[in-house]
């Protein structure tokens, strides 16, 4: 079984990473180590000691349909203005990141609306 997950934050409820895996809890343990991207790093040590929220989007029965709804959730969540800590994954990743710097500074993502909610799941399905 495959796996689609979101990295959510603590306090506003902003979804930060789209990432797909066979063990999401071992996944999570690893984007909250020393391992992690330097970007997650930097975002979950900002945290204030609080630890990102894991939700499970999606369950997949092979690797080629979790690869394919991770991009269709990342394509969905970068198109609402969400400010995705793995959007390189992205075919249109250095557009998105242009934009950010238009937009708002990353420390102020606003949690993820119903609206976006909705969004997420219909790209997952």
């Amino acid at each position: 079984m495959w796996f689609v997950y979101l990295l959510a934050c603590p306090v506003s409820g902003a979804v930060r990473y789209v990432g797909m895996g066979r063990e999401p809890a071992k996944r999570y343990a690893q984007h909250c180590g020393p391992r992690a991207s330097m970007l997650v790093r930097a975002w979950v040590s900002g945290l204030g000691g609080k630890a990102p929220v894991l939700h499970i989007a999606s369950e997949h029965s092979s690797r080629g349909e979790a690869l394919a709804a991770e991009a269709s959730a990342i394509s969905a969540l970068a198109a609402k203005g969400e400010r995705l800590l793995n959007v390189d994954k992205h075919p249109d990743s250095a557009a998105i990141r242009r934009g950010w710097r238009k937009r708002r500074p990353l420390a102020a993502a606003p949690p993820l609306s119903p609206y976006l909610q909705s969004v997420v799941r219909r790209a997952l399905t």
